[in-house]
Order: structure tokens, then sequence, then C-alpha cells
């Protein structure tokens, strides 16, 4: 179903949203940006507060080991981390909102974000629509059944003890306390899961790659696509996500601006509110 003239939702995917079987599942580092140059910058500024050198291209790939090293008695990375988003995060914007008209437009919103910051809480206020409970890590909800929002990697609403941040924490989070990944496990087995502003190359999507079931249902990412970009890296892109059993969704990207999957997730909340009401209409009419 070509949702906009640019942007084609997979069939699959309008069906388990119709099933109510669908989970957003939205990017870390603010999805206002849609690029990991958040994490880095992020990785840049902590490493000048701590007095070592910024994070080099070599450690593009593995700034949560990047960021692991920084911390000592003398410097808590994640309260210094709550404390940057706290003093520096934007308003909510029409990304955030985008993501949750499409979520509260399902019949149950389920949402997972990495974010730390509250600003899809906020654009949901401000657009006076429900989303039910926020869930908090490590006290998560049942993954075979939820309703909400949930912050899989903290919030600087909570303790920073509780954010996933360096390799270390990723360590615990998904291998020996595993709570990310018994959550993870039951939302991979019993959802099709969507996921918004992740690249290839983002941490998230090499841990949570782990959990996902070859025989369950498919999963699907929205890739953006710049003209610009070289061919035989796109097409290296679209393998290594075929690889991580991901199907992907292609929008163009032009001039840096993302805009045309804001297009999308808004005309597909829009296509699905517009049917819900259509059916409550005629169910009023035959009763």
């Amino acid at each position: 179903m070509y949702i906009t003239e640019s942007v084609n939702i997979p069939d699959e995917l309008e069906r388990q949203l119709k099933r109510d079987r669908l989970v957003l599942f939205c990017r870390r580092w603010s999805i206002c940006s849609f690029r990991t140059s958040r994490f880095f910058g992020l990785a840049a500024e902590l490493a000048g507060q701590s007095g070592h050198l910024s994070p080099a291209k070599k450690d593009a790939d593995r700034l949560d080991y990047f960021i692991g090293r920084l911390s000592d008695d003398h410097f808590n990375t994640h309260e210094i981390t709550k404390k940057i988003f706290q003093e520096k995060q934007p308003a909510a914007n029409s990304e955030h909102a985008a993501v949750m008209a499409l979520a509260t437009a399902c019949k149950t919103p389920r949402i997972i974000t990495t974010n730390y910051d509250n600003l899809l809480a906020e654009a949901t206020d401000e657009q006076g629509l429900d989303y039910g409970e926020q869930y908090f890590a490590p006290a998560l909800p049942l993954g075979r059944d939820f309703k909400g929002l949930v912050h899989l990697h903290g919030s600087i609403l909570r303790p920073s003890k509780n954010m996933v941040l360096d390799d270390k924490d990723f360590g615990k989070a998904y291998f020996t306390d595993g709570w990310a990944t018994r959550f993870l496990t039951e939302v991979f087995a019993n959802y099709t899961v969507l996921f918004i502003g992740y690249s290839v190359n983002d941490p998230v999507i090499r841990y949570l790659s782990l959990g996902l079931h070859s025989n369950g249902p498919k999963h699907f990412i929205f890739l953006g696509h710049d003209n610009e970009e070289p061919k035989d890296h796109y097409e290296t892109t679209l393998a290594n996500f075929e690889h991580l059993q991901f199907q992907t969704i292609e929008y163009p990207v032009q001039n840096g601006s993302h805009q045309a999957l804001i297009d999308a997730l808004n005309a597909w909340a829009e296509h699905e509110n517009a049917v819900s009401s259509g059916l409550h209409s005629k169910n009023k009419r035959t009763c």
C-alpha cells in the first residue's frame, strides 16, 4: 500500500496493524536527528569532560565500548549523561508527534524506545492522545502482553544507574542479567516490530538482532535512501539488514531531510483513523 507517493507499506505490516499485533521501536539519542551522530556527539562531549580525546572514526561502530572506558571513580558517565540530556533536551517536534500519532492509531498502542528523553510522551500529551502506561528499565512489563511506552534503556526520569549506556550496561541488560533479552524475546515472538530511526551500524541493532526469531513474525525497518549515497554502500546496507532478518521499507532522503518518513507516518496514522471511524459509523448504523 503506497501510503504516500514515495513510501510503500508492505501488506503484511498493514495486516499486523489491523490484527493489533504491531509494536513501534524508536531510536535512541532523540529520533529528531535519525543519525548516529547524536551518539557520537554524546561520546565526544563525555570524552571532553573527562579529559580524554574525542572518539576517532574507528570508534564509530563501538561507541558503547568507548564510553565504557571513560567511566571511573571520579567520572560518572551515567550521571553526567543524564545531566546533559536534562540541560539540552529540545522540545518535542514533528518527528515525535508523527511516531505517536501512528502508535495511538493502533487499537493498542505499543511503543518501545531506547531514548533517554521523554519527548515521545510529551508529543502525545500535546496532541491529547492516550498511549497507556510508561515503563522504565529494568522494571519492564510482560513482552507478550503490554500496552504503552517502554523505556528499554532507562530514562532521565529515573536514576541514572539504570541507563543502558556503555558496553558493560549492554552486557548486563542483554546477557548476564538478561532482563532486556527476556522482554524482547517475548516481544519478537508475539508481535511484528517496526523499527524507526535506526541504522545498520547502531549498537542497538547489533544487540537486538540476537533476539530475533527466525521462525516468528516478520520484522520491518524504515531505511532512508539518499540518491547521492554510493550504490555499493546502499546495497551492502540492504544485505546487512536482510542478514539480520529485517525487511526494509525505503523512503527518500533529500538534502539530509527525512521529511518523507514523517509524512508517511502521519499519512498512515490518518488512514488508520479514517478506517476506524468509518467502521465505527457503520456499526452504529447497523445497531
